[in-house]
């Protein structure tokens, strides 16, 4: 269904400029530099396969929060 949800609060720009992207066109955006090595594998493996992995562990809270948030939402 591909329901963002944009009012979370992020720290890093990248991040935000991300889900804006998301948000906008629902399609995968991989090329962006993001700092976090995690967040960068978060994202190819979306990429590759389309489902949401809840193990995934991130440094930032408010990231981890996303990842719960979207997940809750595309069941």
């Amino acid at each position: 269904e591909c329901k963002w949800h944009c009012r979370l609060f992020l720290t890093a720009g990248q991040i935000t400029d991300f889900l804006v992207i998301i948000a906008m066109g629902c399609k995968w955006y991989c090329r962006l530099f993001i700092t976090a090595g995690q967040v960068a594998d978060f994202l190819v493996t979306i990429a590759m396969g389309g489902k949401w992995y809840r193990g995934l562990f991130l440094n930032a809270g408010q990231i981890a929060d996303f990842l719960v948030i979207i997940v809750g939402s595309s069941k």
